[in-house]
């Protein structure tokens, strides 16, 4: 199924392409080589065994960062682990008790950035006084989203199609990779279609960091025909009010 393609006719006739990568990036051989690559940028093989994955479900940019042979950055996503069930009061509980087993290992600040949906985990390496003196910084190791979605009934394929780029529709559950069908057309292609395209200043700046993330990921972005990438570019960044409310998980 992983094999490259070029654009189609219909591609080239709705859509324009947003961004200069000429060669289709590079994807795993295997199971296995994803999971060195997960564990080499998230320290998968360190936190992992503590996810309870009856419950939880990783989804979006580090599954897709795992799949690539080659990546600018060690980790330039969170991990965002997806609960499965609607229950606030079990996610609750889930958060605890796997926030409860990771301090075996990190030290750990907890955010919580929408009560009841969005609870960061900064994953700090826990180290001692001489490591301050020997230079250390201050940085975390991994950062770990848990996030109960919005979408009701919770399920993997609802989950994956919900993201704004079709190329973050994958996910892992500690077994096998997996990816929407449009998904699998964008990493074939190394084009990623934007199904939410800022038309308003308020979506700018998030949409421009992400459009960057991804093409530095090697993929161009597919835009519709009149979406004015020219506007987009010009538009001043103090003009960009983001709109505080707008969360989508």
């Amino acid at each position: 199924l992983l094999e490259p393609r070029p654009l189609s006719v219909e591609e080239y006739t709705f859509f324009k392409i947003f961004g200069n990568n000429q060669k289709i990036p590079e994807i795993v051989n295997n199971l296995n080589h994803f999971i060195q690559k997960l564990t080499y940028r998230y320290e998968y093989d360190v936190w992992g065994q503590y996810v309870d994955w009856n419950s939880f479900i990783i989804a979006g940019g580090s599954v897709l960062s795992s799949l690539l042979v080659r990546h600018s950055t060690r980790n330039g996503s969170d991990i965002d682990l997806f609960f499965l069930k609607e229950n606030p009061q079990l996610f609750k509980n889930a958060v605890n008790e796997l926030e409860l087993r990771l301090q075996n290992t990190y030290f750990i600040p907890r955010k919580t950035i929408w009560v009841d949906r969005l609870v960061q985990f900064d994953l700090f390496r826990k180290f001692t006084i001489q490591d301050i003196f020997n230079g250390h910084h201050f940085t975390p190791s991994v950062i770990i989203q848990l996030i109960r979605p919005s979408i009701t009934p919770i399920t993997i394929s609802r989950i994956l199609h919900s993201f704004d780029l079709d190329i973050c529709a994958a996910a892992f559950n500690s077994n096998e990779v997996i990816i929407s069908f449009s998904c699998l057309q964008a990493v074939n292609s190394g084009h990623t279609t934007c199904y939410d395209t800022p038309i308003s200043p308020p979506k700018f700046v998030k949409r421009a960091i992400r459009f960057h993330k991804y093409q530095q990921r090697g993929f161009n972005i597919l835009c519709p025909k009149d979406f004015d990438i020219d506007a987009f570019f010009n538009t001043i960044v103090k003009d960009c009010k983001q709109i505080p409310s707008e969360r989508t998980y």
